[in-house]
Formats: structure tokens, sequence, C-alpha cells
């Protein structure tokens, strides 16, 4: 009953009942089975950098849950996109943004 609880509070971003730190295992993929995980893209962390999310493969899907900062350049944009390791598929967020400030904001549930 819980979890169920914590993906209803999630989708309407209310966390602070159900998170905890995440840990990654050598791939940096998320290891921990939580709900309410929030992945964050940062412009600070460079504007190529990607964020590893959780594994379709295992049921997860990850949808965005907010954007923060302007975005004005041409070629700037944030999504969500698949990622292929060697067998694992694994969710990523990323983006693109020659502007500081810009973040994207995301969470997975398990379906």
């Amino acid at each position: 009953m819980l979890n169920k609880v914590c993906v209803l509070l999630a989708a309407f971003g209310i966390h602070f009942l159900c998170t905890h730190s995440a840990k990654a295992d050598s791939t940096g993929v998320d290891t921990q089975p939580q709900f309410l995980q929030e992945y964050i893209w940062d412009f600070a962390n460079g504007s190529t950098h990607y964020v590893p999310m959780k594994s379709p493969q295992n049921g997860w899907t990850c949808f965005l849950t907010g954007i923060a900062g302007s975005f004005s350049q041409p070629g700037e944009f944030i999504k969500i996109d698949v990622l292929v390791i060697g067998t694992a598929v694994i969710w990523k967020l990323h983006g693109q943004s020659f502007q500081p400030g810009t973040k994207a904001f995301a969470r997975c549930v398990q379906t």
C-alpha cells in the first residue's frame, strides 16, 4: 500500500514522505527500488551531460516532472531518451542549453 501511495504523491509533486538516497552500480545505473527518486539534469554539469535513470526492461517508466530556466536559443532542449549499454537499456534524462540555471526534473515509477 505504501508504494501505491508514494506513486500517487509523486504524480502531484509531493516527495518528502518517500525519498531516500540512490545507489548506483558500476555502469551508473540506479539500482535501488524506489518510487520517488528525483533525477535532475543541470546545465552546470555540462550541456551534453546525461543522467542515467531506471530500466524499461524492468518495467520502469520515467517522465518529466519539471523544467527551470530559460530555453531561448535554437537547438536547446530537454528530453527523456533510451540509452543502450551492452545488453542493458536505461532511460536517460538529458538536454542541451546555453543558459546558466537551466534544469530538468524527472521521476520513474514501476508499472
